[in-house]
């Protein structure tokens, strides 16, 4: 069992320091490390990587591994478990491709959580079946509403007795431990059948409440003070962006009931949005609303108000952005459940990457339902492809993608960077080794998923164009040449020609990444001592992509004077079990004037505008990810694998969406 290598892709602007790297469980198979944002010493740029990497030992060690050391005095932490149930998953991916194709007749026809639960979760024998078996075992679970996990807290002494184990603490070297789980036995809950597999077991250990402080060489304000002066404007603002990439006038939205929100392992604190807004000259921040779902809170990290900054600025004015926190060293399993229990967001937008070969098998299973959940039930999910170019999982370990970036049911979003005397061109992959530092735009080729059908969809229409670089189709190719044995969505196998499938490529469009270019973040812990950081990366464009989208939803919400008179179109009960699909119907005329609620996956959108012309994109010709001498991957006419088919030009996009006309 390996554990998945979880990083944060954002990446910061000089002056760095080096944060010492976080040895992972031990259920890893090899030592990799991970690294917070961090700052470094010039002498060091050319080992540093924004990311989860291998380095030697000497460089990753931090205190010795306590497990010869007793966990006792940490027995009552909660852990969090989840166990996955035996469930129709393939049945939920295919409902999820039909109802996001836009030339499919159940196009938008999205369900109710409830009603994916009754269609595709557990039976109710499955059900009472893992019931029984986790309370045999003296397990206290619940049945999630997706209807295909179970979950369960549990303190640690609890977990050591369940699973016939032991819990150990591994030391961090970022000062952040670890208790996680020796060898655990699982054997007992499969018997049935009924529970598949057991996911979680691990938890940071709590430590000490203490005040945040800024890093040594940033220039400490109060946000009572603002210091404005210390401010980067950047050389493009929230309006310049927003007409540059064919986003509607937020003056002329409805933000009435968008919900747009993200993941996060760290706390956020208004006053950090209250700052740059009062220094920017926005004219109102909306309330990050945060939900902690496990651990003890962690500390104030400039990545969370990255995430939360950028989509306040392109979708200014919107009412609140909310924010789901969790324990990193658990599983990003948890948060989106939660996100699925409050029957879901408008538009979720996660920044959080891991390395897409270390990721448990078990566990991706588990977090692709519930992603699948969320697009069946309308829920559009944004995700970074990460700051490590082609080299995904670190540049000596070869060429590899991030999770979630590759999973299907979410839009990949990779990083450009833009000429600071020419910002009206359209720009380069987003690349930082002129700079002296390792880091750029993430894409290649999945390993793990096939080509989804909408990929293969767009190879086949664009078949008949020639690309420079052979690997580089819509839906690339493994390394020697070989057709990956993907199939389209109708089950028949996808063409084999010069587009020749492999797997699922990222990403599918990108977005502005370099910090220069939107300026300084104002970051406040919870004393209200602030400072101003130079932030960027791919968790940046991800969450712009994320704002970008609730700004399209809210202009295509009908104004209250509108919703007086005219009933909506769809009723979302979420407490209404009911195996009808309740469908939303599609908007006659100008399928880019405006959508009922929700837009679910919008990744086919991206696919069937480039099919049909590419229109709608700004193609990225310049630049490439390749950090450690792969040979991939460059930026070239069309598709390719470091900013997909370029940047968007929303409004031209969604007029692929057909009529009813």
């Amino acid at each position: 069992m390996v554990a998945p290598a979880f990083h944060r892709p954002a990446f910061r602007v000089q002056p760095f320091r080096v944060q010492p790297f976080r040895a992972l469980p031990v259920f890893s198979a090899l030592l990799v490390c991970r690294v917070r944002l961090f700052r470094a010493l010039p002498v060091f740029r050319a080992l540093l990587l924004m990311g989860t990497i291998s380095l030697l030992v000497s460089a990753c060690a931090g205190p010795d591994d306590q497990s010869g050391e007793s966990a006792s005095q940490f027995g009552e932490t909660e852990v969090s478990v989840g166990f996955s149930l035996a469930r129709d998953q393939a049945g939920l991916q295919e409902y999820v491709d039909s109802v996001s194709d836009p030339q499919s007749d159940s196009f938008r026809e999205f369900l109710t959580v409830d009603e994916a639960a009754a269609r595709f979760g557990a039976t109710a024998e499955t059900r009472q079946e893992a019931l029984s078996t986790l309370a045999e075992a003296g397990v206290s679970g619940a049945i999630d509403p997706s209807g295909g996990l179970a979950f369960a807290t549990m303190t640690a002494v609890e977990v050591e007795e369940t699973f016939d184990t032991e819990m150990r603490v591994v030391a961090g070297s970022t000062g952040v431990d670890i208790l996680e789980p020796v060898d655990p036995n699982v054997d007992p809950f499969l018997g049935s059948g009924a529970i598949t597999s057991v996911i979680g077991l691990s938890s940071s250990v709590p430590i000490a409440p203490s005040a945040d402080s800024a890093p040594r060489e940033r220039t400490v304000f109060s946000a009572d003070q603002p210091d404005c002066s210390q401010h980067s404007k950047g050389s493009m603002d929230a309006a310049t962006f927003r007409e540059r990439h064919g986003l509607p006038d937020p003056a002329t939205a409805n933000w009435r009931g968008v919900r747009l929100g993200f993941l996060s392992a760290d706390p956020i604190d208004q006053r950090s949005l209250d700052v740059w807004a009062e220094c920017t000259n926005a004219d109102s921040v909306p309330a990050i609303e945060t939900t902690l779902v496990n651990g003890s809170g962690g500390s104030t990290n400039p990545e969370s108000v990255l995430d939360s900054t950028a989509m306040v600025a392109i979708a200014a004015g919107i009412e609140k952005v909310e924010m789901v926190q969790f324990d990193e060293a658990s599983s990003i399993l948890f948060p989106l459940a939660r996100v699925v229990e409050s029957s879901g967001l408008d538009i979720l937008s996660i920044s959080l990457v891991y390395c897409e070969t270390s990721f448990r098998e078990s566990e991706m299973d588990g977090v692709e339902w519930l992603l699948a959940v969320l697009a069946a039930t309308g829920t559009s999910t944004v995700a970074a492809s990460g700051d490590l170019g082609s080299q995904g999982c670190g540049v000596d370990e070869g060429a590899a993608v991030t999770y979630p970036a590759s999973s299907p049911n979410v839009l990949a979003v990779g990083g450009t960077q833009l000429n600071p005397d020419d910002p009206a061109a359209v720009g380069t992959v987003w690349n930082r080794t002129g700079k002296g530092d390792v880091n750029a735009s993430g894409g290649g080729t999945s390993t793990v998923f096939d080509s989804p059908w909408y990929q293969v969809s767009a190879a086949t229409r664009t078949s008949g164009e020639s690309q420079s670089n052979g690997d580089q189709s819509p839906v690339g190719r493994s390394d020697d040449g070989r057709a990956g044995g993907d199939r389209s969505r109708d089950g028949e196998r996808a063409d084999e020609g010069p587009e020749a499938v492999a797997g699922r490529t990222v990403p599918d469009l990108a977005l502005l990444a370099e910090p220069e270019m939107i300026g300084s973040i104002s970051v406040c812990n919870s004393s209200g001592d602030c400072y101003w950081d130079l932030v960027g990366g791919t968790s940046l464009s991800a969450p712009s992509v994320a704002g970008a989208l609730a700004l399209i939803q809210a202009t295509a919400i009908p104004s209250a004077t509108t919703q007086s008179t005219t009933p909506p179109a769809t009723t979302r009960s979420t407490t209404a079990r009911s195996t009808t699909t309740q469908a939303t119907p599609r908007r006659s005329g100008d399928p880019a004037a405006g959508f009922e609620r929700r837009m679910g996956l919008t990744t086919p959108l991206v696919y069937l505008s480039a099919a049909t012309g590419r229109s709608g994109f700004s193609d990225v010709i310049s630049g490439t990810n390749d950090l450690a001498g792969l040979g991939c991957c460059s930026a070239e006419v069309g598709y390719d694998l470091t900013t997909g088919w370029g940047t968007p030009l929303f409004g031209e996009v969604l007029r692929a969406v057909p009529s009813d006309d």
